[in-house]
């Protein structure tokens, strides 16, 4: 077998990158019926800008421009145009969609091809999302983030770019971002179930944020906001139960019970994956931030409730917060946002509440930093910087009992060679929604000779110490920050929270343990890693114009006041010197959101693809949102070049990616890889290759220890289903030697054996993942996703434990892979069949097997072997191409002919089609099998038909068309020249035509002039030598 054949014959999936340590996505990626391929042919490719255009009525089209957030469905019809089709799909519903977007000048659109015609499905969907991201003058961010998702095995929809176009373009014509409906589709394909209760989970009048609301039950959450928690898919069991349930469980559950259980009621691998995204994107209007944009599905299969991410147009830089979001730091990258934990049981805290409990467990945040590292290639280990502590006394304030969150307990202050960090311990819980009192912390410094004994915030206090910079925070209301430089006359404002933060940021994520962090970078302090300085940090109160001293001093060791009515007095201000700062091994590779050659590549074919229709048509000359042109979307790709503070387009596309990739890099803790423990084969049909210990042939799942070491995997556990992490829990003293194997059998019978596990796989695909000990959170290891495998033959790793992976017929149980292919054969060639011969207006000249005179279709198979066409399609829509598949074990003869009867009919047998013709005209088609990408076969379209004429090929599989008496299963006529009706033309037919002209024969009179003369002749001669008669 040449080299070329080899490659064929094989299965390769080769993983962009590999990091030491790192899980790989436990579920299995999507497939879903067929129309959900064909849809991502048709609708989401980035190999050509799919164009769009809506015909409707231009008074209707005002109305929705005038009335956005009308959500009455106006009729239109839609054009479709790509090297897949030119389709024009007719009675189209259209309206609106979005939230904030509806306000925009370039609104977003919703399509919904089955609102006037139930039921319909185009090329696989029922809906289209065409999002203008009207903030983004790239218009790609969304597009790139969703690219992520997908490509880190999280359900999440796909995404192209679209030119759109309604009517003549005056009002819409540019570029959007088509994005895939999460609906029955989507659900199906990610979950192989569509009928739980999908919850879109927006903030519309309340925070989606799954804090508790008492009563607490169903009809609290059905009703809230308008509506924050939205039933989208109704399988009318337990609406708005299962959700009060599981808010529930996170508000009232003590941290044992949660750490047993949140596995049984969420899927935590998703979660932790999705954040990562976020994380790395900059998307901060989802749970975490925003309180926004996720949908929930309980998904019946196994009970569990999946997360969804959902709408990603503020990401990759775009802010409304003056937030630089490319130096977030990954452990509190949304805190303190609009999901502010305020009244739990468990303390308040500046997350969400389900954020909040999931992050307090070590090995769920170790697992999350795991996948941020993952998707920038942090191959090393940054150095931590060196902490020095100054403590205070604590209970020396007056209101030490009161409010132990005045008091000062200690700082902790470290460096890098950019960045200060400040961390402020006190003795008591902060409340970022504010409960407590208005607790305010500020910072002096003195880092150059001059300065002011005097504070910008007019606070009561004495000190000799003159400043010459103060940070201004508070930690209610989400808190906040504001640093102040002496300008020599007065203190100006030079950064702030909410106005140009400059990379400067508050941390309140350990808020309930009373800490605040705080980093700064050094030059904004005229420091640098070799200097000095003396400091304060006092905390005081805002009690809205009463006299507010600082309630403690760090630099007094004593009560510095003993009350409000007297200034407070400081001490002599700690000094200290910055370390020099030795960077770690920040070893990287290329991931997932890197700008490696290939992504960067890819962003540059889209910028190109896009350029001619961003901003130039009716959006052109600054009729934009923020004015956006054509020049600003290509300026968008590389500019601003550094955070600007500019809103909301703060960063260029690929600066953003370069800045937060090595951000993160340099700033993301690296936890102790997981076990280097990999799924390395599987096989699904054991029918000879190894027997178990009872002589019985049956699945296995094959591990291997990549490590120098044995190691231990008693307590790990194997799953077959993606959300159940512990299905089966391997037994107490499995043990797995260096660089050796072990093999579990996947039989659901553990009366056999200790290692025999409690499920089975199946022959069609499935994964199967590899998880850790329940008391490591039972995180995700390793899986290997399958597809269909035939009998005997295994998938898996080639070279073991790499990210190699391929069909094995040379099946090698508890033995290196053997990636030998000799036992393969090629694949079948898409076969030559034609869509031969139609009759669609039948009034009795042909009948079925019931007597029934129906439209028929005739196939013709043009190869000389008989073809299986079981699992193929036909259709009398080309924009549906799987409207009925042909039933498993239908063949077609050698050069022969199959007849299928459209007659809507499939009771009446395998060779009845769902669907009957148009004698007004139609299209019919057929196409491959879905493991062939639905490659079309043979397509026709036809016009108008006569009662009892066929039409079809003629010769039979050739190019040309003719209008003749039916003639299922046989032959169609070659035309005039086939005189003797055999389908080809040859010496018989001029014989024939030589004697019935000797004979006077009327019936080769071919011009139709009453006499035989040489007009038939030359007709004759010019019908036998053309090559369409």
């Amino acid at each position: 077998m040449n080299g070329v054949n080899k490659m064929k014959s094989r299965i390769f999936i080769a993983a962009i990158f590999f990091i030491a340590g790192v899980s790989k996505a436990e579920i299995t990626p999507p497939t879903g019926d067929a129309g959900y391929i064909e849809a991502g042919q048709v609708f989401f490719t980035d190999d050509e800008l799919t164009q769009i255009t809506v015909t409707m009525n231009e008074s209707d089209l005002q109305s929705m421009i005038a009335d956005p957030f009308d959500n009455t469905y106006r009729l239109c019809s839609v054009h479709i145009l790509n090297s897949q089709t030119d389709s024009i799909i007719e009675n189209v519903a259209i309206r609106p969609r979005g939230n904030t977007a509806r306000n925009a000048t370039k609104k977003s659109w919703k399509i919904k091809f089955n609102e006037f015609v139930p039921g319909r499905e185009v090329f696989g969907l029922e809906k289209l999302n065409i999002n203008g991201h009207q903030n983004d003058p790239s218009v790609i961010r969304g597009k790139l983030a969703w690219d992520v998702f997908n490509d880190f095995g999280v359900p999440s929809p796909r995404a192209s770019m679209v030119h759109f176009i309604i009517n003549d373009g005056s009002l819409v014509d540019d570029v959007f971002v088509n994005v895939e409906q999460i609906d029955d589709e989507f659900l199906a394909a990610w979950f192989g179930d569509d009928t739980g209760n999908l919850y879109q989970c927006t903030y519309k009048g309340d925070r989606a944020d799954l804090r508790y609301i008492a009563p607490g039950d169903a009809s609290t959450y059905a009703n809230l906001g308008s509506l924050t928690y939205e039933l989208e898919n109704d399988s009318g069991l337990n609406q708005h139960e299962d959700l009060a349930e599981f808010i529930s469980f996170i508000e009232s559950t003590d941290d044992a019970t949660f750490v047993e259980l949140i596995n049984d009621y969420f899927h935590v691998d998703t979660f932790l994956r999705s954040m990562a995204v976020d994380c790395v994107n900059g998307n901060w209007d989802n749970i975490w931030y925003g309180a926004n944009n996720y949908f929930l599905y309980v998904n019946p299969e196994t009970g569990i409730i999946e997360y969804i991410p959902y709408d990603l147009d503020n990401s990759y830089g775009i802010d409304f917060f003056s937030t630089d979001w490319a130096t977030r730091p990954a452990q509190s990258f949304g805190d303190n946002g609009f999901g502010w934990d305020f009244s739990s049981s468990f303390g308040n805290g500046a997350e969400p509440p389900l954020l909040r409990r999931i992050f307090d467990i070590p090995a769920y945040q170790d697992q999350y930093y795991r996948y941020v590292r993952q998707l920038v290639g942090a191959a090393g280990v940054p150095t931590e910087p060196t902490p020095t502590l100054f403590s205070d006394t604590v209970g020396d304030t007056f209101l030490s009992q009161s409010d132990p969150n005045f008091d000062i307990v200690s700082v902790t202050l470290a460096n890098t060679s950019e960045t200060l960090f400040i961390d402020t311990l006190l003795n008591g819980p902060l409340s970022v929604g504010g409960d407590t009192d208005q607790t305010r912390i500020m910072i002096f410094l003195d880092t150059i000779p001059g300065g002011s004994t005097s504070n910008p915030w007019n606070r009561d206090l004495i000190t000799t110490t003159q400043a010459d910079y103060f940070v201004g925070s508070w930690t209610d209301n989400g808190g906040g920050f504001i640093l102040y430089q002496w300008n020599g006359s007065g203190w100006s404002s030079i950064h702030a929270s909410f106005d140009n933060p400059g990379g400067m940021t508050q941390d309140l994520s350990s808020s309930p343990e009373g800490v605040v962090h705080y980093q700064v970078p050094l030059s904004h302090l005229n420091l640098n890693e070799n200097s000095s300085f003396a400091f304060d940090v006092v905390t005081t109160n805002d009690r809205d114009g009463l006299p507010d001293p600082g309630i403690d001093h760090l630099s007094n060791p004593v009560e510095s006041t003993p009350n409000y009515e007297t200034a407070s007095v400081a001490g002599t201000y700690p000094t200290h010197t910055l370390t020099p700062y030795i960077e770690g091994n920040t070893d990287a590779v290329d991931g997932l959101f890197t700008l490696s050659t290939s992504r960067n590549e890819h962003i540059e074919s889209l910028r190109i693809m896009l350029e001619p229709f961003a901003f130039t048509g009716s959006y052109a000359g600054g009729n934009a949102d923020y004015g956006y042109e054509n020049q600003d979307f290509i300026d968008s790709f590389s500019s601003p070049s550094s955070y600007s503070g500019n809103q909301p387009w703060s960063w260029g596309v690929k600066p953003y990616i370069e800045a937060r990739t090595d951000y993160l890099r340099n700033n993301t803790s690296a936890p102790a890889d997981l076990p280097r423990v990999f799924v390395n084969e599987v096989i699904a049909i054991n029918e000879s290759v190894i027997a178990d210990e009872m002589g019985q042939f049956e699945d296995f799942i094959e591990l291997y220890n990549d490590e120098d070491i044995a190691i231990d995997i008693s307590g790990m556990h194997l799953s077959d289903t993606p959300g159940l992490p512990q299905m089966w829990e391997i037994p107490a003293g499995t043990i797995i030697p260096a660089k050796s194997f072990i093999l579990i059998w996947a039989d659901d019978d553990p009366t056999d054996g200790p290692l025999h596990a409690t499920f089975k796989l199946g022959s069609s695909g499935e994964t199967v993942s590899l998880y850790h000990r329940a008391d490591q959170g039972a995180v995700l290891i390793d899986s290997l996703t399958y597809t269909q495998l035939n009998v005997d033959r295994s998938f898996g790793r080639s070279p073991d434990g790499t990210e190699m992976f391929e069909v094995f017929c040379a099946v090698t149980p508890q033995a290196p892979n053997d990636p030998r292919d000799d036992c393969f054969t090629e694949p079948e060639p898409t076969p030559s069949i034609f869509v031969n011969e139609w009759l669609a207006s039948n009034n009795g000249s042909v009948v079925d097997e019931f007597g029934d005179d129906d439209d028929f279709i005739e196939l013709y198979n043009n190869e000389d072997i008989d073809i299986d066409l079981g699992g193929r399609f036909l259709t009398d829509d080309l924009t549906n191409r799987t409207k009925w598949e042909i039933p498993h074990g239908v063949t077609i003869p050698a050069n022969g002919y199959l007849v299928i009867w459209a007659d809507d009919e499939v009771k009446q047998g395998p060779l009845h089609a769902n669907f009957k013709l148009s004698s007004g005209g139609e299209s019919v088609g057929l196409f491959d099998r879905v493991d062939n990408q639905l490659a079309q076969i043979d397509a026709i379209n036809f016009s108008k038909q006569t009662d009892d004429i066929a039409e079809g090929r003629s010769p039979d599989g050739s190019e040309c068309f003719a209008f003749f008496p039916p003639s299922p299963d046989a032959p169609n006529p070659a035309g005039l020249a086939d005189l003797t009706g055999d389908g080809s033309l040859n010496f018989f037919d001029v014989s024939a035509f030589l004697s019935a002209y000797g004979n006077g024969d009327l019936s080769i009179d071919l011009n139709d002039d009453g006499v035989l003369n040489f007009f038939d002749v030359s007709i004759f001669l010019q019908a036998f030598n053309t090559s369409c008669p």
